[in-house]
């Protein structure tokens, strides 16, 4: 039997103002990259106060988010077909990648949020 067992800790945090994402929030732990998975994407995402995950159109794939600490404002649609909904820790969300989503921190502390997303893409991959 072969598997794996990684702590966050142990998994390097990546400034995403230097990688080309298409979105500029907050700093990655790239989980799936010392898990060896090739086709899931695994990342917690940790984000400042004030910090806004633009809304934008999601890749077609499966994704799932997990609120690990803080608050997010989850935002789904745009102009008069615009969302939101308090999303605290604990909180699961999916979101059908034909709708467009983002997410914003809105307090006034840091908060984390668990990305699961199938297939990955092939940036994930590379890693």
């Amino acid at each position: 039997m072969t598997y794996r067992v990684v702590h966050t800790d142990d998994v390097p945090l990546t400034d995403v103002e230097n990688e080309t994402l298409p979105t500029p929030l907050g700093d990655v732990r790239r989980v799936a990259a010392l898990l060896d998975t090739d086709d899931l994407s695994l990342d917690v995402w940790h984000v400042d106060a004030g910090e806004v995950a633009p809304v934008r159109p999601s890749a077609e794939r499966e994704t799932a988010y997990l609120v690990l600490d803080g608050r997010f404002v989850l935002v789904v649609g745009s102009g008069d077909d615009r969302e939101e909904t308090v999303v605290d820790a604990g909180c699961f969300v999916s979101v059908s990648h034909e709708h467009t989503h983002g997410f914003e921190n809105q307090s006034r502390e840091p908060a984390s949020l668990l990305t699961i997303a199938a297939p990955a893409t092939d940036a994930e991959q590379d890693e």
